[in-house]
């Protein structure tokens, strides 16, 4: 199991650890029956399919297949090898594992560690800074801005000292190698052997994912020059449309709102986080990408974009049109007066007056069918802007959502809601053009018979009622190889007091097949314990004669071939074969 833990700890981690709780920090679930239920994070949906079932400790999406238990939930989502997972998983639960454990790993630790290793000491190297002598001059312009203690702690807010080699040495004194601190972004190299500071004289703001890993930082400059705000550059832990600023903190005030606030910049999303509007995110600056959008849905469908009134944010709610609609995300825009972006109107008017604003902002697609659209004067205009709408129109998937757009824009330019109708059905359903070919489907290898998963599935959901015997006496009636594999690896399982289902499950090598036994355990049991008895005596009757028709029926087969071969002696093998086959069935 991964080499350096033992089994015992391992089961002692996953027993401890709530799989509820650890997935709800990444999705928002639901209660549906004795279930919890939540989109997918694993894959693109809009219709709850994701599923936590609490009783078994176990995970499954019905859209995607992926499914299993906590630590495999860790992995998926993370991207973390099974030591690792379980090394992160035993930090959540409060298990000590003695370092023995995990002394190759931490003879050599992977490059993303030794990246975020990295990243949190410098981190806490900035945040020293910032309350140290040096940190006056960025202390006194974070008070006049108005951010606070709290916040300050909150968003673990530090300072980067004006000077080419303070980070370097400091991450020196911690072994840190030049070369993984230029990996991470915080250093610059400047000829083969010389490296200085990337951030320098800056208001430090270190960017967090989903774990609270430090993956970059975002430093404002303190005195004058540019650019004004510098950002670290791509690394193998940190891609820029894959991560929101601030949704580490937020995340669960976004969820007890059911809404976020998506601004732009640090200092906008601190600013509202000072006046009590916490269920706020920020999208660092850049264009939205479908990667953030899916990430946010996970915690709320209802998104208020808050741009800056200029151009580039007018174009930003434009381009997150199509990604919401897409994405069956509801939004609204809220577009600020001349000259205040956010943090400079929150902090002249207010957090009040601001989220009177919030409240009755227009939605997306109000905003643009009356902003970026426009009425147009002449028909030229209004067939234009009829044309210009109709991709938007197309990428909605909700039929009645999309029929009501159709009504909106047909009332606002005075366009036949007939003709958009039509002209969207054709965009929609339009063919392959010619020339061009479908991708392949893949071609899945089928389950093995349902029967005899069926029995397995009750093999390990009663477990202590059938014993090693009565499995063997079983296994000959199998006809699917892989069920009879399983079935035996389930016996020897059993026999090495290995018996727990889940774990059992997690070392299977077929996708397919596990995925379907995480599929009917997150069912209801359909009969308990009283009649379990009964149900497998007929599972397993149900198998063995469905085993002798098969092998009737091939021996028929089988005998009408050596009779057109005039194969005499073969024949005579098949009868006394078929006899004995009669007289085990009726026994």
């Amino acid at each position: 199991m991964g080499g350096y833990i033992p089994d015992e700890k391992i089961e002692e981690i996953r027993s401890r650890a709530d799989i509820l709780e650890i997935v709800s920090e990444f999705v928002t679930l639901r209660k549906r029956g004795k279930s919890y239920t939540g989109l997918c994070p694993f894959h693109g949906e809009k219709t709850p399919s994701f599923t936590v079932n609490v009783d078994r400790q176990i995970f499954h999406c019905f859209g995607c297949g992926e499914g299993g238990n906590v630590i495999r939930f860790l992995m998926k989502i993370n991207n973390l090898s099974f030591p690792e997972a379980v090394r992160s998983l035993a930090v959540k639960v409060g298990v000590d594992l003695p370092e023995r454990e995990f002394r190759k790993e931490r003879k050599e630790p992977g490059k993303r560690e030794k990246l975020l290793q990295a990243n949190r000491l410098a981190a806490g190297y900035f945040r020293d800074a910032l309350n140290g002598p040096e940190g006056d001059r960025a202390r006194t312009y974070l008070a006049s801005r108005g951010i606070g203690a709290e916040a300050l702690s909150r968003f673990s807010i530090g300072y980067a000292r004006d000077g080419w080699h303070f980070l370097k040495d400091a991450l020196g004194k911690e072994a840190v190698p030049a070369g993984i601190a230029e990996e991470a972004g915080l250093l610059v190299r400047k000829d083969r052997d010389w490296h200085y500071d990337r951030f320098r004289d800056r208001i430090m703001f270190p960017v967090l994912d989903l774990n609270g890993n430090v993956v970059a930082f975002g430093g404002r400059l303190l005195g004058n020059g540019e650019p004004k705000y510098l950002n670290s550059p791509e690394t193998p832990v940190y891609t820029k449309g894959r991560v929101l600023y601030g949704l580490y903190d937020t995340k669960e005030d976004i969820r007890r709102a059911d809404r976020a606030i998506l601004v732009e910049g640090y200092m906008d999303l601190i600013a509202l986080w000072e006046g009590g509007i916490r269920h706020v995110v920020a999208s660092l600056g850049t264009a939205l990408t479908r990667e953030q959008v899916l990430i946010l849905r996970r915690f709320t469908k209802n998104v208020v974009l808050l741009f800056d009134p200029d151009q580039a944010g007018r174009h930003a709610a434009e381009r997150s049109l199509k990604l919401f609609l897409e994405e069956g995300i509801h939004g609204w825009v809220l577009r600020l007066p001349d000259g205040y972006d956010p943090d400079a109107y929150i902090r002249t008017f207010g957090p009040e007056r601001l989220y009177g604003l919030v409240e009755t902002a227009p939605s997306l697609t109000d905003y643009y069918i009356e902003t970026i659209m426009g009425p147009g004067k002449t028909v030229e205009e209004k067939l234009e802007r009829a044309r210009t709408a109709l991709p938007l129109i197309c990428a909605m998937g909700d039929a009645l959502q999309r029929t009501l757009l159709i009504r909106r824009i047909s009332e606002y330019l005075g366009v036949s809601e007939e003709l958009l109708e039509k002209e969207v059905r054709k965009r929609r359903f339009r063919k392959t053009p010619a020339g061009e070919t479908a991708a392949p489907e893949s071609k899945k290898e089928p389950l093995p018979d349902p029967l005899e998963l069926s029995v397995i599935f009750c093999l390990m959901e009663h477990r202590d009622k059938w014993s090693s015997e009565d499995m063997k006496r079983l296994l000959p009636y199998f006809l699917d190889s892989r069920a009879k594999k399983l079935c035996r690896s389930w016996m020897e399982a059993r026999q090495a007091g290995e018996a727990e289902p889940g774990m059992f499950l997690e070392n299977l090598g077929n996708a397919e097949i596990r995925a379907k036994f995480y599929e009917m355990m997150m069912g209801e049991t359909p009969f308990g314990e009283d009649v379990a008895d009964r149900v497998m005596e007929d599972m397993a009757r149900r198998l063995r004669e469905r085993w002798f028709r098969f092998r009737h029926r091939e021996i028929q087969r089988q005998l009408v071939e050596a009779q057109k071969k005039g194969d005499t002696e073969r024949c005579h093998n098949l009868l006394e074969e078929k006899s004995r086959l009669l007289r085990e069935e009726l026994t």
